[in-house]
C-alpha cells in the first residue's frame, strides 16, 4: 500500500502543469456526468374549447399528422397503432414544408422516429418516441417505398412479404409521452349541455438520455422538451381551425332558404321515420 501511494505521488510531482490542469478537469467532468440526471420530466397543462371525443380523433388520425403538425412530413403506418414519423432535420427543411411554393426544395433527408401509441382507457394515451435511423442491407428507403412493415420488441422493422428486417440503431433519446384528456369541471356540472364544452389535455413527458452527448448537449441545447412544446401549439391551432371551420359551415347552413330547409327535412323524415328534430332552424322553418 505504502509503495502505491509513493508511485502515484512520485508521478503527480513529476507530472508538468499542464497534464495535471488536463486531469483534474478530465476528472471534474466525470463528476458532473454522474451528476447529470439521465431522466427529465415534465407535466403541461391545455385548456382547449371542445369535446374529448374531438380531442380524441385528432390525436388518433396519424395520418393527418402532416398537415397540422408543423415538423412531421410524412408518416408511414406499420401493424396496430406503430409508426414511422418523418421528421424535417433543418430549419430550411421546416420552411419548405411550410411554405413549398415560396421556398427552394431542401437537400437535407428527413429524421425517422418509430412510435408505439397505446391508448390503455377513455382518458389516457401512452405514446414512446425513439429517434432513429431506417437502415437495410443496401440502403436506406424513403418514406414511399417503403413496404408493409411491422415493429419488433428488439427495435427492428420487419417487411412482412419478404421477411427483410430494417434494422432501427437505437437511440440515447427515448420520449414517452403520457396524455390525459378529460372533461372540464364545468361540463360535468352542465350534464348534457355542449354549448361551450371544453376539456383539458395533460402531457407528461419523460426523456430518458443514456448517451454522453446526450446528456450533456441536451440542456445546452433548450432543453430536451421542445418536441412536447410544439407539439401542443401545433395541437391548439390544429384545434381552433376546425372550430373555427365548423361554425362557417353552421353559419352557411343557417343562411340557407326556409324552402330548402323544409325539402331537405321532409328527405330526412321519409328515410328515417323515428327520426327527431335536434335543429332549432329546422322547427322554426316547418311553422313559418
Amino acid at each position: 500500500m505504502d509503495q502505491l501511494v509513493n508511485s502515484i505521488q512520485q508521478t503527480y510531482e513529476s507530472a508538468s502543469l499542464s497534464s495535471l490542469i488536463l486531469l483534474e478537469l478530465f476528472l471534474f467532468a466525470i463528476c458532473i456526468h454522474c451528476c447529470l440526471p439521465q431522466r427529465h420530466r415534465q407535466a403541461r397543462t391545455i385548456k382547449l374549447a371542445t369535446s374529448t371525443d374531438h380531442v380524441w380523433n385528432v390525436l388518433m388520425d396519424i395520418h393527418r399528422y402532416p398537415q397540422w403538425r408543423s415538423h412531421v412530413v410524412s408518416v408511414q403506418s406499420l401493424l396496430g397503432q406503430q409508426h414511422l414519423e418523418y421528421v424535417a432535420r433543418t430549419r430550411q427543411h421546416l420552411e419548405h414544408k411550410q411554405n413549398p411554393a415560396t421556398t427552394a426544395k431542401t437537400l437535407n433527408s428527413t429524421r425517422v422516429r418509430a412510435i408505439d401509441m397505446n391508448r390503455i382507457n377513455d382518458t389516457t394515451l401512452i405514446r414512446t418516441d425513439r429517434a432513429t435511423k431506417v437502415t437495410s442491407s443496401k440502403s436506406s428507403p424513403s418514406p414511399s417505398s417503403l413496404p408493409s412493415l411491422s415493429l419488433s420488441n428488439n427495435g427492428t422493422v420487419q417487411n412482412k412479404g419478404q421477411q427483410q428486417e430494417l434494422k432501427f440503431p437505437r437511440s440515447s433519446f427515448e420520449r414517452e409521452w403520457e396524455i390525459h384528456v378529460r372533461p372540464t369541471d364545468s361540463n360535468n356540472n352542465d350534464g348534457n349541455n355542449n354549448e361551450g364544452e371544453s376539456c383539458l389535455l395533460t402531457l407528461i413527458e419523460t426523456v430518458r438520455s443514456e448517451g454522453y452527448l446526450a446528456r450533456w448537449l441536451g440542456p445546452i441545447f433548450g432543453g430536451f422538451h421542445r418536441v412536447s412544446q410544439r407539439f401542443l401549439l401545433d395541437l391548439v391551432r390544429e384545434v381552433d381551425r376546425q372550430q373555427k371551420q365548423r361554425v362557417l359551415l353552421d353559419n352557411e347552413a343557417l343562411c340557407e332558404s326556409p324552402v330548402s330547409l323544409i325539402q331537405h327535412h321532409q328527405q330526412q323524415h321519409h328515410h328515417h321515420h323515428k327520426q327527431h328534430v335536434l335543429n332549432g332552424v329546422y322547427s322554426t322553418a316547418v311553422t313559418a
